[in-house]
């Protein structure tokens, strides 16, 4: 009997109704199979911390975290307000709780501190939630600078180490270990909140050499020596230890030592892994010269010295920038207040030049040059730096207040970094240490001089916050260091009436000349010394018929000189003396009894000038503004 309609209808919709419930049940099931095998980063799960200080902290995050440099690195320190807890073993009935943690990225990203930027490792607490202040959590993201990109890799792959399965947790959690590529480390575990193996990790690979060895932090508990282990439950063993956080001597100069408060384990086991796994971040640092040394050196307006030390020519400076991990600064009560409140110091050495005594005038009417002898202190062999002295915790380790809780380990704890006893750097010199003893020394000074040797003294001033801010308020700490041993400087003063009188008495022809650089010589006087600007040489016209530029110092011989007008070059009589000696409009005139005059150009140069340079040459130049044009060399004429 064939089947009415109404049957027909009715077992199509049954049909119908049977696929809808087919799709649905395999909704379903997609949907369970996605929230079971799904792999989900820590941060799906992660627990943001409540702290009251947060709030104002978190409003200006790239302000309240600054980047802290060194030279390969940029460090941000970062404490509780900027954790996310990952997990907890609450529902395990263990009496020891322990908790992971993870830097909030999200809030780092809108700070701009997410690209690049990686994390030793998780973060291992005791307490859960955190309790007290956020100070007492502190880990730190970092970043290769650009230049250095090579030094951080990403992990090539995972290797299971623990799952809480049978655990009772209230939440689930795989410890993962990462597969670095070869020379690279990593400085602790990775944590997620599912069992499916990780694609990536904010956990860096570290090129190893930029890693140096800690140790076991072992808390003072029963669990081996762990701060928490999995015994007492029906998960698989497990036994997670902590970085060491004390700072210990390193075996490279000028390199600071940042412990991370990360942890590792043992898969299947209560004892810990490897030793070599426990590892800190190297951080070589070098000041940065951000101010130079003016070129002003001593100078005398006058005869005496009673005026100079209140001049502006009495001082010079220098200056540096240096990292917050080097400076030991008794304004904040713990070191992470100091590093995100000053990640930068600056560093002043002012050189101020000190007469060593009254100095000397030697009279106008003197017949020889007087002898000036003074004392200058002499430093010992043992020479100190910049380093403890000014503030600069650099032969110990600089300790973290004992509030800051890397490890969560209670009261007492440390977190301190390891620095290079040895570390040193020397804002622009040495400074020495004087004893009783002193060198004696000479020097001539010419009849009609007043002369006073300078010896500097260095004063080094470390300021916080800001180089254009050299207020008390900022000063640190400030340190007059002993007289450098070679730092000496002697300055003459010559009496215009004296130097006058001096050509007088010597039947000058020309007043004018008693100095370079002149404009016009008539006719270059006999046997007048006429001095550089510098008095480090002198032009002369002998009796004996030569033309010589020659050194002033009165230990090279004599008659020793620089350059020595040839004769040969005058056609003639070549045994002829020059007879005149002449400078007018640019041009340097040598005449001989017989023979052709020589003359430096055929071109004349309004306002030019005959000068010796600082190495003795004689020159003939213009001024071209600031600069100086050179129309004739001595050292090039032959």
């Amino acid at each position: 009997m064939l089947p009415t309609q109404s049957y027909r209808k009715a077992h199509r919709n049954m049909r119908r109704s049977s696929a809808y419930l087919l799709m649905v049940r395999g909704l379903l099931a997609a949907i369970v199979l996605l929230v079971v095998f799904l792999p989900v980063g820590p941060q799906a799960h992660a627990q943001a911390v409540n702290f009251p200080e947060c709030t104002e902290r978190l409003k200006d995050v790239k302000t309240n975290y600054p980047l802290l440099e060194a030279d390969h690195f940029e460090v941000v320190y970062i404490d509780g307000c900027l954790l996310k807890k990952v997990w907890d073993d609450a529902g395990t009935g263990k009496d020891q709780s322990v908790s992971i943690w993870t830097p909030d990225w999200q809030r780092l990203e809108q700070a701009g501190y997410f690209n690049d930027f990686y994390m030793p490792g998780m973060y291992l607490s005791t307490d859960s939630p955190l309790k007290g202040g956020p100070e007492r959590y502190a880990t730190f993201i970092f970043r290769a600078k650009k230049e250095h990109k090579d030094l951080i890799k990403e992990a090539t792959d995972f290797q299971q180490v623990w799952a809480d399965r049978r655990s009772k947790a209230d939440n689930d959690v795989a410890l993962w270990e990462l597969i670095c590529p070869v020379g690279y480390v990593s400085l602790g575990l990775h944590a997620v909140t599912h069992y499916n193996t990780p694609t990536s990790s904010k956990i860096a690979c570290i090129d190893r050499n930029y890693t140096y060895p800690m140790g076991i932090h072992k808390p003072d508990l029963d669990t081996n020596g762990s701060f928490w282990a999995s015994s007492g439950t029906d998960a698989a063993r497990i036994a997670l230890f902590g970085v060491q956080g004390d700072g210990r001597k390193i075996a490279r100069s000028n390199t600071v030592l940042l412990p991370p408060p990360t942890f590792w384990a043992r898969k299947d086991s209560y004892e810990p892994p490897s030793l070599d796994k426990f590892r800190g971040l190297l951080l070589p640092i070098q000041p940065t010269e951000f101010q130079g040394h003016s070129t002003v050196k001593p100078k005398l307006t006058e005869p005496s010295v009673e005026n100079f030390t209140n001049s502006a020519e009495a001082m010079t400076s220098k200056g540096y920038s240096i990292s917050a991990f080097l400076v030991n600064d008794p304004q904040y009560t713990n070191d992470l207040e100091r590093l995100l409140a000053s990640p930068t110091y600056y560093v002043y050495r002012v050189t101020q030049w000190e007469p060593v005594d009254g100095g000397i005038t030697c009279p106008s009417d003197a017949r020889d040059n007087c002898v000036y002898r003074y004392t200058v202190s002499r430093g010992e062999s043992a020479t100190t730096t910049w380093n403890n002295t000014v503030g600069v915790a650099l032969s110990q380790q600089l300790e973290l207040d004992v509030s800051i809780k890397p490890l969560g380990v209670g009261a007492g704890s440390k977190l301190t970094l390891g620095i290079e006893e040895s570390y040193s750097h020397e804002f622009g010199g040495e400074t020495s240490t004087n004893s009783q003893e002193g060198t004696e020394r000479e020097y001539p000074v010419r009849p009609g001089t007043f002369a006073v040797a300078f010896q500097s003294e260095s004063t080094i001033e470390v300021y916080r916050h800001n180089d254009k801010d050299r207020s008390p308020n900022n000063l640190v700490r400030r340190y007059t260091a002993s007289r450098e041993r070679a730092s000496v400087e002697l300055v003459s003063y010559q009496f215009e009436k004296d130097r006058s009188n001096e050509c007088e008495d010597k039947q000058s022809r020309d007043l004018s000349i008693c100095a370079l650089p002149a404009a016009t010589i008539s006719a270059l006087p006999q046997n007048i010394q006429i001095y550089s600007e510098s008095r480090n040489h002198y032009l002369v016209f002998t009796k004996n018929g030569t033309l010589e530029v020659r050194v002033a110092d009165v230990g090279v011989a004599q008659h020793a000189y620089v350059w020595s007008f040839d004769t040969n070059r005058l056609h003639g009589s070549y045994k002829n003396a020059i007879s005149t000696v002449s400078f007018t409009d640019g041009v340097l005139s040598v005449e001989a009894t017989g023979a052709e005059t020589w003359r430096s150009s055929d071109e004349t140069y309004k306002d030019a000038l005959l000068e010796i340079d600082p190495e003795g040459n004689l020159r003939i130049v213009t001024m071209n503004g600031d600069k100086k044009d050179v129309i004739w060399n001595s050292k090039y004429d032959s």
